[in-house]
């Protein structure tokens, strides 16, 4: 079998309902070198994704998981079933539209530095979903996790400090990109390591995005490279456990990269944004089904 130059992998769990889209919409590409090898990782979904994809899309490699290991180690099942030089991580939930793929793979073409380059991601409606970012620093750690960007002064001053990273119609090199959809060298890969294992959800890609920016790779936006993506069905039915899998990965980071003062400013900055939300859910007995839920997890991660 000759070895193929492309490969997608798509991590699945509880993705039956989008899957059918995702993949239609990979197959449906034009003007690649090759047709891509495709790979669904699927992370012991209960609803039955597994099967479903056995048995419409034979032409799909399937590597069906007898639990649920996260999305890192999903990614790197797949990563290692091919030799791909080139592979395209892509969301479940996503959509790629018209020619997506071959403005990817140009743009890796004509950027030898670029160890991943990344699209446009649009809402459902079309709208502009942001997903150019910065790596962390506790300032925006302290305005995200309070949630002061909600008060106008601080929108506006963050909107001019941020204007440039939020610039999403010029090509140009980024920190990191969201992790929805990924097209990365295996030579980069091969720098920086597989994604690592100890995140089970969130912050992996970008903790694999600063490994590689230290061995020298480069991360680029590529606006005319558009994918569709719903964000967020995987994890919807479960706020409690998203919650702790947020904060358990940023402070993970923190952990292997900060310094000590850092690490500990990061955990003041948590105890201030978490503890009105404790005292909110405590005295508001009525009106959100979810309340115990939200509670357990904001008391969880004062102690992570």
């Amino acid at each position: 079998m000759a070895k193929p130059g492309i490969a997608v992998v798509i991590v699945t769990y509880n993705s039956r309902h989008e899957i059918d889209a995702c993949l239609e919409s990979v197959l449906s590409q034009a003007d690649l070198p090759s047709p891509p090898q495709i790979i669904v990782v699927d992370n012991a979904s209960p609803d039955g994704t597994a099967e479903h994809i056995r048995n419409r899309w034979p032409q799909v490699t399937l590597l069906a998981g007898r639990e649920n290991r996260g999305f890192a180690a999903g990614n790197n099942l797949g990563l290692h079933s091919t030799d791909a030089d080139r592979l395209l991580l892509l969301n479940p939930d996503t959509v790629m539209r018209p020619g997506a793929f071959a403005a990817l793979e140009a743009t890796m073409d004509r950027l030898p530095q670029a160890g991943i380059v990344g699209p446009r991601l649009l809402n459902p409606n079309g709208t502009l979903q942001s997903s150019c970012r910065d790596f962390p620093q506790l300032l925006t750690d302290l305005v995200g996790m309070t949630e002061a960007h909600r008060l106008p002064w601080v929108h506006s001053w963050l909107a001019q400090r941020t204007a440039a990273m939020d610039d999403h119609n010029a090509q140009r090199r980024v920190d990191w990109l969201s992790g929805a959809c990924l097209y990365v060298r295996r030579t980069a890969i091969a720098a920086a390591g597989p994604l690592d294992e100890g995140y089970f959800m969130y912050t992996e890609e970008m903790e694999w995005q600063y490994r590689m920016a230290q061995q020298g790779w480069e991360v680029w936006f590529v606006p005319y490279a558009e994918v569709v993506h719903i964000g967020g069905a995987s994890t919807a039915a479960v706020p409690g456990p998203r919650i702790v899998w947020q904060y358990t990965s940023i402070f993970r980071f923190y952990r292997q990269y900060a310094s000590p003062w850092r690490r500990w400013a990061l955990r003041g900055i948590v105890w201030v944004a978490t503890l009105p939300k404790l005292l909110y859910l405590g005295l508001r007995k009525q009106g959100n089904p979810r309340r115990q839920e939200l509670f357990s997890a904001f008391w969880r991660i004062l102690w992570l």
